[in-house]
């Protein structure tokens, strides 16, 4: 991967605004119009994810990357990880759709704790004129 950015950005609500405006900083003009709304979506998943689930210390970290077939994406964290596991969506109206999200989006996607807890995603390049798949 070749690192485009990286960003620390505070646990708070607002940082899912935030990661999805360095999102289409960074990554706005090497992605089609679908990708990088599937990224920003993402993006803002995750990083909700964290503000929700993981306790006060630390900060959330944003590492965005090219790779040699696409985009990869990575949501860091102080807290202790949690083991991926086949993803439902919630029911209608209720939480728990972000990493639902990023299975039906990904083309590859983990959680895993190497240092640091974190999710990362991949999206492949799709050639000119072709949408985001919907899986």
């Amino acid at each position: 991967m070749r690192l485009v950015c990286s960003e620390r950005l505070p646990k708070v609500p607002a940082s899912a605004r935030l990661a999805r405006e360095v999102v289409g900083d960074h990554l706005g003009s090497r992605l089609d119009d679908g990708t990088i709304a599937s990224v920003r979506l993402l993006v803002s998943e995750l990083v909700t994810n964290v503000v929700e689930h993981v306790g006060e210390d630390g900060d959330v970290e944003l590492v965005l990357g090219v790779t040699d077939t696409g985009i990869r994406v990575e949501v860091r964290d102080p807290g202790p990880g949690f083991e991926a596991t086949a993803v439902r969506p919630a029911a209608p109206g209720e939480p728990g759709w972000g990493l639902h999200f990023v299975s039906v989006l990904a083309d590859r996607w983990a959680a895993d704790r190497e240092g640091v807890a974190r999710v990362w995603f991949e999206i492949d390049r799709r050639p000119s004129g072709e949408a985001t798949p919907v899986r």
